[in-house]
């Protein structure tokens, strides 16, 4: 009786691994992969208008792109140079199977001394 529960619990198991190795992996949503186009190392310079945030100044900044996570994440870098010093963003940009968006997440140190990251904005991009 001991051998036959062993059997039939070892048939099981296997049986179990066989189907899960079957299904196929899960894919990003092809609107997400819309994003594509963003990915690789890009730079920009361009000046900001006097207002409150601070005085008109000149910028410099690259951005570079990447997907992780199998293709379910959009990650960016950015590292900005001013008068004012340097910046730096990091963007999280997903996309959500049951609203059918993509949410854009970016945080930085920008209003922060103590060099913590600060989330800026999360919104969605388009649907």
């Amino acid at each position: 009786m001991k051998r036959i529960s062993i059997g039939l619990s070892l048939l099981v198991v296997c049986l179990v691994t066989s189907v899960q190795a079957q299904a196929p992996a899960p894919q990003p949503d092809p609107e997400f992969k819309k994003l594509q186009v963003l990915v690789g190392h890009w730079t920009y310079d361009g000046e900001y208008k006097a207002g409150p945030w601070g005085p008109a100044t000149k910028i410099k900044g690259e951005w570079a792109y990447q997907f992780i996570l199998n293709g379910f994440v959009l990650q960016g870098h950015c590292t900005e140079k001013s008068a004012e010093g340097e910046t730096h963003y990091l963007e999280i940009d997903e996309f959500e199977s049951v609203t059918k968006k993509i949410v854009d997440s970016v945080a930085t140190d920008l209003f922060c001394p103590c060099n913590w990251p600060f989330l800026l904005a999360s919104r969605y991009i388009y649907s």
